[in-house]
């Protein structure tokens, strides 16, 4: 009977603990100020999504930007980077943190597009964005979308527990012989 409460006592306790949620900062940026990454309002974050939004406007000939976000809990992460500018192209565009640097361009291209790249938690991650532009008012836009990955809810878990004990409870439980009987 003992064991029984401890189990419920346990079970209950995992289904009002709270769920982990990630929070992305952006540390430091350089060189982006439409949208600015480090304002709070270039970050979304709905469900286990965050966006962080950023841009530039106007490059210059030559630009050079970079800005630096941290994760809590380890997730991937899907790096978009574009221009509506004609011939504007980006000749360096990465992504570094955790021991890792992902190159996206070279080669140059006016559009960068990645997808599920792994991230881990706790680590700095630094986007940097380079190229050039025909004309000073050329214009960059992007956003990395950083999405949590799948870890069970305590709740999920505490179904699972209560859900084993039950079948232990059931396994465990004394059979009574059943006796024939004659009409």
């Amino acid at each position: 009977m003992r064991r029984l409460v401890y189990t419920i006592l346990g079970a209950a306790s995992l289904v009002s603990a709270t769920i982990a949620n990630a929070a992305v900062t952006v540390t430091g940026a350089t060189n982006l100020t439409d949208p600015n990454p480090t304002l709070p309002a270039s970050l979304a974050s709905q469900g286990g999504t965050t966006t962080v939004t950023f841009g530039l406007n106007p490059t210059g000939t030559n630009f050079n930007s970079s800005f630096t976000f941290m994760n809590t809990v380890a997730g991937v992460y899907n790096f978009l980077v574009g221009t509506s500018t004609p011939g504007l192209m980006f000749t360096n565009v990465s992504v570094a943190g955790g021991g890792t640097t992902s190159v996206f361009a070279p080669p140059a291209a006016s559009v960068i597009q990645q997808f599920n790249l792994p991230m881990l938690a706790n680590t700095a991650y630094t986007v940097t964005i380079a190229g050039n532009s025909p004309v000073e008012a050329g214009a960059i836009s992007g956003n990395v979308t950083i999405t949590n990955a799948a870890v069970p809810e305590p709740a999920t878990w505490a179904m699972m527990i209560l859900g084993f004990g039950a079948m232990g409870m059931v396994l465990r439980r004394r059979r009574r012989p059943v006796l024939a009987q004659v009409a």
